[in-house]
């Protein structure tokens, strides 16, 4: 998710904690700050939806833009 402002992207980073997702300290871009976030924990592929819109309301919330969701592959996460 994007935001304009670093406090909106702390809080909406926050909020994301609380609904059950790990999220990166906002980043600074050339486009204003990002955030990303994935659930804690592993869920079925037919949550993506749910997780999905979840994660774009706390942004909307906080004058975000949600992006999009992408599914990581186990090479993403390996680092």
């Amino acid at each position: 998710a994007r935001f304009e402002d670093l406090d909106a992207a702390r809080a909406a980073a926050r909020d994301a904690r609380g609904a059950g997702f790990a999220v990166d300290v906002p980043r600074e871009t050339p486009e204003g700050w990002l955030i990303f976030g994935r659930p804690q924990l592993p869920f079925p592929g037919d949550e993506r939806d749910r997780y999905a819109s979840r994660f774009h309301a706390i942004a909307t919330q906080h004058g975000g833009a949600f992006s999009q969701f992408v599914q990581e592959t186990s090479a993403d996460s390996a680092g």
